[in-house]
């Protein structure tokens, strides 16, 4: 593919490696740096996609000349400070959800994004941009359904590799632990992004399996990060919906998307968590007398890409993101989207802990 022009540098080589380096330069990224905490994983993932530089320091990489944008794809807990270096170094970025550990980080990048009108600032939600995703949200905007009565999510999965991980932040709730932060984000992201801005939400937070061993002292520790969860949510433009999750349902079907209304009706789902261009929308309109598929039409095709069922969405969405650098602007989801994103689950946290459904404030200063 023709280069966009854009060079970027890539920060964290897990997902970093598996999807995000070989998304960029197909979509004709030039890749120039790789950072990572451990020198010979930057090396490697350099050198596996011929990129020219790697670090082991976000700040080195920062100074580097002709750097015009980066991708942060760290745990989340450093989102923050790396976030806030790279938009004061004037570079584009795309920041991996979750978008921060809790709202006080989350409004800082907000604040700081919204300083720098033509930098390009986005969120890694690409599943936004899965051709059913992209479908459904067409049919809605078209009043598909009508007015929204309920939607109902669930999403029942095994624990990754058939095991608990072992004990570190994503176990820790008042770190970056918990479901409904990690696969959670991107339902959230999923269903604001469908019915619009969430003025509301009650939750309940589960851990089920909090024996989690610490892989420096072997000692077992109490994890406090949930592993399933289930909230109900108000949409400001009105309608309701619910979700249940677990990361310990044993031979779980995946996830299922249920939308009701006035008019009609839309169902979608995929096994595993996340979706793939090849899931199924269903649909019916009232007078009809059972569900119908409905293929996604062609002008929501993602690229063929079978290195990685994530790769098609994701380079969707950094088509959006090259846009955005040419054009001067944020295309959605944007920082905005991130501070909402963590509103709700903030919101979640605040409605576990005290047992009461819990406002949204939707006016930003």
């Amino acid at each position: 593919m023709a280069s966009n022009g854009i060079r970027i540098g890539v920060v964290g080589v897990n997902f970093g490696a598996q999807v995000q380096l070989p998304g960029f330069i197909s979509e004709g990224y030039e890749v120039v740096a790789v950072c990572a905490r451990r020198k010979e994983r930057a090396q490697d993932s350099a050198e596996k996609f011929g990129v020219p530089h790697s670090f082991t320091d976000l700040d080195t990489m920062l100074k580097m000349p002709g750097l015009d944008a980066v991708s942060i794809v760290t745990p989340t807990h450093f989102h923050h400070p790396m976030g806030m270096a790279t938009l004061r170094a004037g570079k584009h970025l795309l920041l991996e959800k979750p978008f921060a550990v809790n709202l006080k980080e989350a409004w800082d990048l907000l604040a700081e994004a919204k300083k720098r009108t033509t930098q390009t600032a986005m969120v890694g939600h690409e599943f936004r941009f899965a051709p059913p995703r992209m479908y459904i949200k067409e049919l809605l905007s078209q009043g598909y359904v009508g007015k929204l009565n309920l939607a109902m999510v669930s999403l029942l999965v095994g624990f990754r590799g058939g095991a608990l991980a072992p004990w570190g932040p994503a176990a820790d709730l008042d770190q970056v632990g918990g479901l409904h932060k990690g696969l959670g984000s991107h339902y959230i992201d999923c269903l604001r992004d469908w019915f619009g801005d969430i003025s509301g939400v009650s939750a309940r937070l589960v851990t089920n399996n909090p024996d989690r061993t610490d892989p420096s002292s072997g000692k077992v520790l109490k994890a406090t990060a949930d592993d399933a969860f289930g909230f109900t949510v108000t949409f400001q433009r009105g309608g309701w919906a619910t979700m249940v999750a677990s990361s310990g349902a044993l031979l779980g079907p995946g996830a299922r998307f249920e939308m009701y209304g006035s008019e009609g009706t839309l169902v979608t789902s995929h096994t595993g968590p996340n979706p793939t261009a090849a899931d199924k929308v269903l649909g019916g309109k009232v007078g009809e007398k059972a569900l119908h598929e409905m293929p996604a039409p062609a002008r929501h095709n993602a690229p063929v890409d079978e290195r990685d069922h994530r790769l098609p969405s994701f380079r969707m969405m950094v088509q959006r993101f090259a846009e955005g650098v040419r054009k001067g602007t944020s295309p959605e989801p944007n920082f905005l989207d991130g501070f909402r994103n963590q509103q709700v689950m903030d919101g979640i946290v605040e409605s576990n802990r005290t047992g009461r459904f819990v406002p949204l404030e939707l006016s930003v200063g």
